[in-house]
């Protein structure tokens, strides 16, 4: 029996999902796409969850980009609805609630950097690769991705990988910013599920609450819009965890969070 190409395992408080196509090194076709938004829609409902890893299956790829055999008879309608999906797959990731890390093992390139772009945080293993090589092909990212990559790099970044149409080293990707952390291939996995199970043991409406203002300042950096800046951080002063946080700092114990 076929396994479908995308494997959400759940081992509270980590979920991770599985871009499962090995054989096409986790090339993002139009199943994919489509089954993602709903998947995390459910997921992020599950009180007992804390972070979401997304990686590839195979350990050769993360993700190598769009599934190409669907382009070959597209025209520009059947592009721009592609592009609806895969930016609802991003939006998807990039939208969800909890802290994501990407876990990369081999090729991030295409599409598979754009998700990778869209998650909080960019765990690479050494030897993996990055890039947009799209000019070998005769189109360009979108506006939106576009954008996501210059945040991470800045525009003269973007330009040079998108102009060259080259890949580059997990070394140079950690020193221009493109990932947080490159770590030995036989450690990647214990590191970033180590990294995780760190993070999960915060206040999770800390961290709901730490990822929504970030992203809100990326995407609204003038507040155009927001009567009491310091509203949501005001308001995480009335919840039982963290009363529960204080109350364990000054007795110099471990808090227990219930994500209330």
């Amino acid at each position: 029996m076929t396994e479908p190409p995308l494997l959400l395992q759940k081992e509270p408080p980590l979920a991770t999902l599985l871009f499962n196509r090995p054989q096409s090194r986790n090339a993002l076709n139009e199943e994919m796409q489509r089954a993602l938004p709903p998947l995390l829609q459910d997921l992020q409902k599950e009180e007992n969850m804390r972070v979401l890893i997304i990686r590839g299956a195979g350990g050769k790829a993360f993700a190598s980009g769009d599934d190409i055999t669907q382009f070959v008879h597209w025209g520009a309608q059947e592009a721009l609805e592609h592009y609806h999906h895969l930016e609802a797959f991003i939006r998807a990731i990039e939208t969800f609630p909890l802290p994501t890390i990407a876990l990369i093992e081999g090729f991030a390139v295409g599409a598979g950097l754009e998700v990778a772009a869209a998650c909080d945080l960019r765990i690479a293993a050494t030897g993996s690769r990055f890039g947009i090589p799209i000019a070998r092909l005769g189109h360009t990212v979108d506006y939106r991705n576009a954008l996501r990559l210059i945040r991470l790099v800045g525009p003269a970044r973007v330009k040079e990988m998108l102009f060259t149409a080259e890949l580059i080293e997990a070394g140079e990707a950690l020193q221009i910013g493109l990932v947080n952390r490159v770590v030995p291939p036989e450690q990647i996995e214990t590191y970033t599920y180590a990294l995780a199970r760190k993070i999960a043991s915060h206040a999770p409406l800390s961290l709901r609450a730490s990822k929504q203002t970030i992203n809100t300042c990326l995407e609204n950096p003038e507040l155009r819009g927001i009567e009491e800046p310091a509203a949501l951080a005001a308001s995480l002063y009335d919840t039982e965890d963290f009363h529960r946080g204080v109350e364990a700092f000054l007795a110099k114990q471990k808090p227990v969070f219930y994500g209330r």
